[in-house]
């Protein structure tokens, strides 16, 4: 990033109770690139999946590839012409989750997201999430919603924190 450019923070939400959706809407277009930051925990004792929706698209527009490190070891997953993307995971003990959503208001390119995450499991320890995810929509992405997959249990826990930065232009 050149010099004197910095992150701008756009919106922080502190969840005041336990859920398992969280939106941000009216993000502006006016950044090049989007930092998402989750702090926080779920009600669960296991892994649970973070996905990922933009401007309230739920078709098979979304792909991911993850490499996960765990208590027994790695492996990686992936999945392609999803209705969402699976970002990283979110454990019970306190974890940090960061996501770069690259060019979110350029018209012209799908958009990708970097991800990676670290957090803490009560069956396996910590585990470590590096991926890549994409929408494929050339639209600017105005909205975000994260949420714990159908399938999954678990919620989102009070006081859990997703900041949302813009990077300005280089």
């Amino acid at each position: 990033m050149a010099a004197g450019k910095t992150y701008e923070s756009i919106t922080t939400r502190t969840l005041s109770s336990d859920v398992n959706t969280v939106t941000i809407n009216n993000i502006p277009s006016t950044y090049t690139d989007l930092i998402v930051i989750i702090k926080g925990r779920t009600s669960t004792q296991n892994l649970v999946d973070c996905s990922w929706r933009v401007n309230g698209d739920s078709a098979g527009n979304y792909s991911h590839t993850r490499w996960v490190v765990d208590g027994n070891g790695n492996y990686s997953d992936q999945a392609g012409n999803q209705s969402s993307a699976n970002a990283s995971g979110i454990g019970y003990g306190q974890g940090v989750a960061i996501w770069q959503f690259l060019n979110y208001s350029n018209t012209t390119t799908y958009k990708t997201a970097l991800m990676r995450a670290s957090f803490q499991t009560n069956s396996l320890g910590m585990y470590m999430i590096n991926g890549i995810g994409m929408w494929r929509s050339t639209s600017a992405i105005n909205e975000l919603t994260l949420f714990i997959p159908a399938g999954q249990s678990g919620t989102f826990v009070t006081g859990m924190t997703i900041s949302l930065y813009g990077i300005k232009a280089a």
